[in-house]
């Protein structure tokens, strides 16, 4: 091994990054950039349950690799066996080529079994990060039914509730930016019912123009 690599393998043995989201990016940016309380809960949710399934994919993983590995050890176990009660003639050129091929044969076996147990490891780890991340939502999801109840996403009020403050939340963005507003965007929020606050709010903006518009041109 060269200096730079073992250099490189204690700063990795040392150093842990674990390949998860951080707590401050799970509460801030993958829930906390939801403009509605509905959307940050649903959110919440839709984090949760992908990384159930997430988990439950790493556990089929870590059965068959371990069961992989035990039929690896076998393997090699029995190929120790039949080296060991084929027994060899001395002082042939054979022999010593026969006994090298052996040795050879074991040493890649046992190397086979050393990386797949070195991706058993890092199978465990990816599940640890999950776990954690997992920890961490469920504390949020906790924290936001705690503070309203849940309701089912198809519920006409926090639907309208959750649309409001998305639609509301980007023009607010677009205004702030002095950007022209998305065409996509105006027609969505006209295609709110008409109880919208947004979409009054909106229809108001659009008539108050169009009066500047009209005085401008007299």
């Amino acid at each position: 091994m060269t200096e730079v690599e073992n250099e490189l393998k204690n700063i990795c043995a040392k150093y842990n990054l674990p390949q998860r989201h951080t707590d401050f990016q799970i509460e801030h940016f993958i829930i906390g950039k939801e403009a509605s309380f509905y959307g940050r809960v649903w959110q919440c949710l839709r984090e949760l349950q992908q990384r159930y399934e997430t988990l439950q994919a790493i556990e089929r993983d870590l059965l068959d690799m371990n069961d992989n590995i035990e039929l690896e050890e076998l393997e090699l176990q029995k190929k120790k066996i039949k080296i060991k009660n084929n027994v060899l003639p001395a002082n042939t050129d054979f022999s010593e080529i026969k006994a090298r091929k052996n040795e050879i044969m074991l040493q890649k076996q046992a190397r086979k079994i050393e990386y797949m147990q070195k991706d058993l490891e890092k199978t465990n780890h990816r599940k640890s990060d999950v776990l954690s991340e997992c920890k961490k939502f469920i504390e949020v999801f906790n924290n936001l039914i705690n503070e309203k109840s849940f309701v089912d996403i198809n519920e006409p009020q926090a639907q309208l509730e959750f649309w409001n403050a998305k639609f509301g939340s980007e023009l607010n963005l677009h205004a702030m930016l002095n950007h022209p507003m998305n065409a996509e965007l105006v027609k969505s929020v006209l295609a709110l019912p008409n109880e919208s606050t947004i979409k009054g709010q909106l229809i108001n903006a659009f008539d108050n123009l169009g009066k500047k518009l009209k005085l401008q041109s007299n």
